[in-house]
């Protein structure tokens, strides 16, 4: 029977459909809601937004007259102004008014005499820095205004004592606030003339209300603008609006650069005294503003499409990214060496096809590792052999002595993994012995002292022999330190007790033992007993006690006790 072939779906393709299919839906229902906001009444609506617009530009003039009338009367109260005005001290006005203009970002600060000459004006420099000012004395054309005519009068109306007015200056003009300074006995000392010029005035409530501002005259003549340039609204029109009182407000259309406006006009009223006209314009092609309801189901439906955008994505990529997960622990268990991991290869997709090839990548390295340590183990073997050979050693001791470590050993606790490198070490414990000359190591008589210095050399000649090798470094313990003594009097480095590492300290009493239990050259074998003997004696002082207790109590159980 044909076998169908397993078909093959890209992550690429995982991750596009369900978005793909997702804006779609999302597309269809913006679409529907843009149906229904284009057949609502735009020009109502765009009207009633420009209508907004003008009663925000007429707040926003508000609160410029607010703020220049505090400036007036923060000026106003400070104690040595009336006195320095009385002097005509000009240097003191500067010194006292120019922290307060700094502070208040005023343009312009003017002091008066009782005659309305200028004591003290200050103009702040165009492009200049904030606390950049010219400063100017005498200048008497202000004493014709008629604003501040009712201030050095001492005249008041239904607002109080302070006027407002704007007024054509060699510097352009400017919209000023006027109020008067008095003295301790509260007798009019001369007036504080706060100013702001009207193109500054407009480019402020430009930034406010997002919309084109113009000032214009009571005849209809714009002041300033926001625009490149504006038609004038004609001397009939300001009037219309001007005696049709405060709340009158005129949209007419005009086309400024061949763009299409709406503009409303207004009065511009500052202290109860109409000023001029105010227009506010927006393009006929600005977004309009939605309502309330709509801004409503807008809101909804995009809080809700985010939070289900977010939450298939969130699924989808916990799908996806899940096995791609257990691949990446995969790999860090198989960069600490652990070679018996497999991961979840089902599925048609790249990450499934990645999973079997790392499977596989996996068995090979297992097989290539077994096959390493196989041949390492051989070569230890081999070299253990020969030393056995080359010392004249009983054949089988090395897997004697290994064979008594590893069981100590695991009865002492040490975990399966460090008992492979003290099976190494134990087959390597004399593999310093190569240094020694067969002269010596093969002598039937006593050794000299000089010889003796040679063979105890041997456990240091392990140890640099061994320490460059990474695959042997754990095992290096037992060939370094299995002649060191529990009492410190062992060598090559005098440790002693626990300092002796203790797979050293396991090894020193087994190898003891069965060199008891072998026959040498210059030696006969002895029996069980007689080994016992010798390890008891020692124990304390060359070996580990807990050791030696250990060690005997297995050889008691496995009956080698009465051995001969």
């Amino acid at each position: 029977m044909r076998l169908i072939p397993n078909r093959f779906i890209s992550i690429r393709t995982k991750i596009i459909l369900p978005f793909l299919l997702l804006a779609i839906a999302l597309a269809t229902v913006a679409g529907y809601m843009a149906w229904q906001i284009a057949t609502d009444s735009i020009h109502e609506r765009f009207i009633n937004q420009l209508i907004e617009v003008g009663k925000l530009a007429n707040k926003s003039m508000v609160r410029q007259e607010d703020r220049m009338l505090e400036t007036i009367r923060l000026l106003a109260n400070i104690e040595s102004v009336p006195q320095a005005i009385k002097n005509n001290d000009a240097e003191q006005l500067r010194d006292l008014a120019l922290p307060v203009a700094v502070n208040s970002q005023e343009e312009a600060v003017i002091f008066l005499n009782i005659e309305g000459v200028s004591i003290l004006s200050m103009y702040h420099q165009t492009g200049g820095l904030i606390e950049e000012y010219n400063f100017t004395q005498g200048d008497d054309q202000m004493r014709l205004w008629n604003t501040v005519q009712l201030v050095i009068q001492n005249k008041s109306d239904q607002r109080g004592d302070k006027f407002a007015g704007y007024y054509e200056t060699s510097l352009g003009n400017y919209f000023y606030i006027i109020g008067p300074v008095r003295d301790e006995n509260q007798s009019l000392v001369g007036a504080i003339l706060i100013g702001r010029s009207i193109d500054k005035l407009v480019k402020d409530l430009r930034e406010e209300t997002l919309a084109q501002i113009t000032l214009y005259n009571t005849m209809g003549e714009p002041l300033s603008t926001t625009f490149i340039e504006t038609p004038s609204i004609g001397p009939l029109t300001a009037i219309k609006i001007i005696i049709e009182g405060v709340d009158e407000t005129l949209v007419r259309e005009i086309v400024v650069t061949d763009i299409h406006y709406n503009e409303i006009l207004g009065t511009w009223i500052a202290r109860d005294e109409i000023l001029g006209v105010l227009g506010a314009s927006f393009s006929q092609n600005f977004i309009v503003l939605l309502g309330r309801s709509t801004w409503l189901r807008v809101f909804t439906l995009v809080v809700v499409s985010s939070l289900l955008v977010i939450a298939i994505g969130i699924f989808i990529s916990n799908v996806i990214s899940r096995p791609i997960r257990r691949l990446e622990k995969a790999i860090s268990l198989i960069s600490e060496g652990n070679l018996d991991i497999k991961v979840d290869s089902s599925g048609r997709d790249e990450v499934a096809r990645l999973a079997a090839e790392f499977n596989s990548m996996v068995d090979r390295l297992h097989a290539s590792r077994e096959e390493l340590m196989s041949a390492y183990e051989s070569t230890i073997e081999g070299w253990a052999k020969t030393l056995e050979a080359r010392d004249h050693e009983t054949l089988g001791h090395s897997h004697r002595v290994v064979s008594l470590t590893i069981k100590l050993s695991k009865t002492l606790g040490i975990s399966e993994e460090d008992l492979i490198h003290v099976r190494r070490g134990a087959f390597l414990h004399d593999i310093g012995k190569l240094i020694i000359p067969d002269s010596i190591l093969q002598k039937p008589g006593p050794l000299t002292k000089d010889e003796w210095k040679i063979v105890h050399a041997h456990p240091k000649a392990a140890f640099d022999f061994l320490k460059d090798i990474d695959f042997l470094e754990k095992a290096i313990n037992i060939p370094y330190c299995h002649h060191e003594n529990w009492d410190g009097s062992g060598y090559p480095r005098g440790l002693k007790g626990a300092e002796i590492p203790i797979e050293a300290r396991i090894f020193t009493v087994v190898d003891v033992y069965d060199a008891i239990r072998s026959e040498r050259p210059y030696k006969q074998a002895r029996s069980a007993e007689e080994a016992f003997k010798v390890l008891r004696k020692g124990r304390g002082t060359l070996y580990d006690p807990q050791v030696v207790d250990t060690f005997l109590q297995i050889m008691r159980v496995n009956g080698d006790e009465k051995q001969d």
